[in-house]
């Protein structure tokens, strides 16, 4: 004889935890880089936030180069801004001079993905 609850009873009781790691991702639409004197060193990766949240500061890498950076800005509509939410469109800047191309990723350095 089995004791306990019922597969319904605990799946009605089951607490989720979040987890840290949002399963945040960004695809690379469009690379930023004017060439004008004001602006000689922007460059930012335009795109949509596929899901999740990203947050200035945030560890991210960069698929499928496997390279690590970090959120230096986030801009939606031209205007700074702490974070960006799924769906929002958005341009990332990161920390680092990499070589991110048109269909890179960007994930949370820590991510569910390999």
């Amino acid at each position: 004889m089995v004791s306990g609850k019922s597969l319904l009873e605990y799946l009605e009781e089951v607490t989720l935890h979040e987890e840290k790691n949002n399963g945040s991702r960004f695809q690379v639409q469009y690379v930023i880089r004017p060439q004008t004197e004001d602006l000689h060193d922007y460059r930012g990766y335009a795109g949509q936030i596929l899901s999740g949240t990203f947050k200035k500061g945030d560890e991210i890498q960069i698929l499928p180069a496997g390279l690590t950076s970090e959120i230096s800005k986030i801009e939606i509509h031209g205007v700074e801004k702490e974070e960006a939410f799924e769906g929002q469109p958005a341009v990332i800047h990161i920390t680092h001079d990499l070589d991110i191309s048109r269909g890179d990723l960007l994930q949370p350095e820590k991510s569910f993905l390999p």
